[in-house]
């Protein structure tokens, strides 16, 4: 696997700008528990190629925060509200989903995990970057869709 992840590493720092290869190799790195060839990565990338590092920010997103690379996601992470509502989308429709799947309870419990961790990840991204007070609007809104202990801790450090 390190072999391929470094192939395909080479290949992006190259200028081969594919979202597929870049999510290759954080898939790669997530499933050898290796965050910072990830979060090394994006810097890279985002150094040469702001642009397609906007593109693979939502991949790498986990990954600068479990680096504590906070004010690097927050420049990539555009607008909360917006991407709040994004995921506030994604998230009915895979309600919508759920309902009608074999796999129903399966189904939600893995849609309310998705949405709780997006709404986290940009919560602790406002919250580490001194934007409380859009935190708490982001934390209540996505309260009013799922009841999350994770959401509703989110705020505490």
């Amino acid at each position: 696997l390190k072999s391929i992840r470094d192939e395909k590493t080479s290949r992006l720092l190259a200028g081969e700008a594919k979202r597929d290869l870049f999510h290759d190799v954080e898939s790669i790195n997530q499933h050898l528990d290796e965050v910072a060839p990830t979060v090394e990565l994006f810097k890279r990338i985002e150094a040469v190629n702001p642009r397609f590092a906007s593109e693979v920010f939502d991949l790498a997103d986990a990954a600068l925060l479990q680096a504590r690379e906070y004010e690097l996601a927050k420049k990539y992470l555009g607008d909360p509200r917006k991407r709040l509502s994004a995921a506030t989308r994604n998230f009915r429709e895979g309600m919508i989903f759920a309902k009608s799947s074999k796999s129903g309870d399966a189904s939600r419990q893995a849609f309310e995990r998705i949405y709780t961790n997006e709404v986290v990840r940009i919560i602790v991204i406002l919250r580490e970057t001194r934007d409380e007070n859009v935190a708490k609007d982001i934390q209540a809104d996505a309260l009013k869709k799922l009841e999350s202990s994770e959401i509703r801790n989110a705020l505490k450090k």
